[in-house]
């Protein structure tokens, strides 16, 4: 979970009546991860989570962030009736890249009883104004790793870079940031 996809794909889970979510997390991000109402949470530097613990349940639904895993193991992790839908920016980088994720989409959803796909979305109206409703109920906060002033915008764009952002990144126009 990192910055705000993650951080917000947790909460609304929940607050669509998910009865159990799992974070796949770094170690540092697992407090976060449960504050925001993750029921377990998986460091992606200790274990791989596609492959079940004894006792564990196979999952009914999986947002994958970050498309690291080959779709043969998130198949066998899935539910029969299991969902499956790719939101990561990893695998555009170039036109072959994208058509190679999505060939390898289509290709899973059409292999068997599971379902797969991709999600690249454009904000709608009805959407935001869904969302916007969770927040005001309380069912959705925003999480604020760091904030920088506006001129530490070079320092908050090397912070995004590196890709470890626990929440949103906030610049001030005016006052202080951190």
């Amino acid at each position: 979970m990192q910055g705000g996809v993650g951080t917000y794909s947790v909460q609304i889970a929940k607050a669509l009546g998910a009865q159990h979510v799992t974070a796949v997390c770094s170690g540092p991000k697992a407090d976060i991860s449960r504050n925001l109402g993750a029921d377990a949470v998986i460091d992606y530097n200790k274990r791989d989570f596609t492959v079940l613990e004894q006792g564990e349940d196979l999952y009914d639904a999986i947002a994958d962030l970050v498309t690291n895993h080959p779709l043969s193991h998130i198949k066998r992790i899935l539910t029969d009736k299991g969902r499956f839908v790719s939101m990561s920016k990893k695998p555009m980088g170039n036109w072959f890249g994208i058509f190679a994720h999505m060939f390898n989409i289509l290709y899973a959803h059409t292999t068997g009883p599971q379902s797969f796909g991709m999600c690249m979305s454009l904000p709608k109206r009805e959407n935001l104004l869904a969302l916007n409703e969770l927040v005001e109920k309380g069912k959705v906060r925003p999480v604020i790793d760091r904030k920088y002033s506006f001129l530490e915008i070079p320092d908050a764009l090397e912070y995004l870079q590196e890709g470890h952002a626990s929440g949103k990144v906030v610049v001030s126009m005016t006052g202080k940031g951190k």
